[in-house]
């Protein structure tokens, strides 16, 4: 909203013009514009990044097993560089 409006204004290109627009079209800012700016915020929101994210969450049920730690064979002690995870050790 501001940019676009400093953009048209804006005829000199000099830092110091550029930050008095800005300065000036942040205070014509109505609660109007605000409240408009973070309902479409909130759609696009609910519309696109929180379906895609939550689209591909993957969820691992704890099967009850005690035959292998909770990271599995990832943290094997063998050297096999084919698992694409040569010399990741656990924390301790």
């Amino acid at each position: 909203m501001v940019k676009n409006r400093v953009a048209a204004r804006n005829i000199t290109f000099k830092l110091n013009d550029v930050e008095g627009l800005a300065r000036e079209e942040f205070s014509k800012i109505t609660v109007d514009d605000w409240s408009n700016l973070c309902n479409h915020v909130n759609k696009y929101e609910n519309e696109h990044i929180l379906d895609n994210f939550t689209d591909s969450l993957v969820f691992s049920v704890n099967t009850g097993s005690s035959d292998e730690d909770d990271f599995g064979s990832v943290f094997s002690d063998s050297n096999d560089s084919n698992d694409g995870l040569a010399g990741i050790e656990p924390l301790i």
